[in-house]
């Protein structure tokens, strides 16, 4: 879906409830704090126009392409599913 300063997003379906979310894998290099702060900033907020926390992991099972699995830091939130406010603007 994209990608930032602290990693990258991607489509992801929860194995349950088949919910589509959004999974941003966060990069080694990002330290614990800044990664608490942003869980807790997100945490604290709900609000129908904002984009919420669904969950958060420090060991997210994720397979690559090759078939490998890496355990990532990721942050689950809901999904702008209608696309971001840059593309309304």
């Amino acid at each position: 879906l994209g990608s930032g300063g602290f990693g990258v997003v991607k489509k992801g379906e929860h194995e349950t409830t088949k919910e589509v979310v959004a999974i941003k894998l966060l990069d080694n290099e990002v330290s614990k704090s800044d990664i608490y702060k942003e869980v807790l900033v997100l945490k604290n907020l709900n609000h129908p126009n904002l984009i919420n926390l669904k969950d958060f992991s420090e060991k997210l099972p994720y397979v690559k392409k090759d078939g490998r699995i890496l355990n990532k830091v990721a942050i689950v939130m809901e999904i702008a599913e209608k696309g971001t406010l840059f593309e309304y603007l």
